[in-house]
């Protein structure tokens, strides 16, 4: 079985890894230091919550390990 198999919410932890890139946070730089902080905050509490759904503390590099294992298959 795939590290991906056992994982409830690997789908949304790839989307939220994909927000946290600095082209979204910064919206390609045209977020004020206001927005910015507001969107890692919300991104910081639904990565939160996704880890509690999931059981386990979870890390962006927990998040490509699993997904390059799953590549190489």
């Amino acid at each position: 079985m795939s590290k991906i198999a056992t994982w409830k919410n690997f789908d949304s932890f790839v989307s939220l890894v994909i927000s946290y890139s600095p082209e979204n946070v910064h919206r390609d730089g045209e977020a004020s230091k206001t927005e910015v902080k507001k969107t890692i905050a919300r991104l910081n509490r639904e990565w939160k919550q996704l880890e509690k759904l999931e059981g386990k503390k979870v890390t962006e590099d927990d998040i490509w390990g699993a997904f390059l294992e799953a590549r190489k298959k």
